[in-house]
């Protein structure tokens, strides 16, 4: 009797086994959506997080020579160059 239930356990995948134990304890099937939900978390937090730009505009009327246009000119560029290097770093 053992050497059968060693050489079936042998061939029975998971998948087959989850629906062998489902067959026979159907009250498990109330557990299925909850499965899935937790898979589709599961997969969720493996993805990377979605960019995002904001924009802060500060002392455009000022009167200093770096206010104005030129200073949010020079804002955008920093921002614009730190994002090309986060996306660059993260794909390596």
């Amino acid at each position: 009797m053992l050497s059968q239930a060693n050489a079936l356990a042998e061939q029975v995948t998971l998948d087959d086994a989850v629906q062998l134990t489902l067959n026979r304890h159907p009250s498990l099937l109330k557990f299925r959506p909850l499965t899935r939900a937790l898979e589709g978390e599961r997969q969720q937090a493996l993805l990377s997080p979605a960019y995002t730009v904001g924009v802060n505009i500060e002392n455009v009327m000022g009167t200093s020579s770096s206010s104005g246009v030129q200073a949010a000119d020079a804002l955008f560029a920093d921002v614009l160059g730190w994002l090309i290097d986060s996306i660059y770093n993260r794909q390596l």
